[in-house]
């Protein structure tokens, strides 16, 4: 009997130990992922200010032909607008145009409807002459 109890003793403590463990491994890995996460962030910080002291580097180390390129190119975006305006004026042109037209043949129809109309009414005109000087 005294056997039996010691070792149930023995699984209680062996059971203490294993959760104590468990317990002890969770700490510590909470603390390495608290420790990573800090880690990150530190290099996180650590690369953006790299890239920013990086680019204001290259910006001060441009050269003049850099620079002589991009007024170049300002004066070609230019010009461009330039031509985007021209072309906007002479799509205005067209659409002026083409109701001009619109209204000229409009003006043509109606004066050819007037010429007809006159046209009809001269030759009754004549039909009538023509049959009183027969009758």
């Amino acid at each position: 009997m005294e056997i039996m109890m010691s070792m149930r003793n023995m699984e209680g403590m062996s059971l203490r130990r294993e959760r104590l463990n468990q317990a002890m491994q969770e700490g510590v890995m909470a603390d390495m992922v608290a420790t990573v996460e800090d880690m990150e962030e530190v290099m996180v910080v650590d690369i953006v200010e790299d890239m920013v002291v990086t680019m204001a580097k290259d910006l001060l180390n441009l050269d003049m032909d850099m620079v002589g390129g991009l007024g170049h190119t300002v004066a070609m975006v230019v010009d461009v607008e330039v031509m985007v305006e021209d072309l906007l004026h002479m799509v205005a042109m067209e659409v002026a145009m083409e109701d001009m037209v619109e209204v000229i043949m409009e003006r043509e129809r109606l004066d050819m409807g007037a010429m007809e109309a006159d046209m009809v009414e001269a030759m009754d005109l004549a039909m009538e002459a023509m049959v009183e000087a027969i009758l």
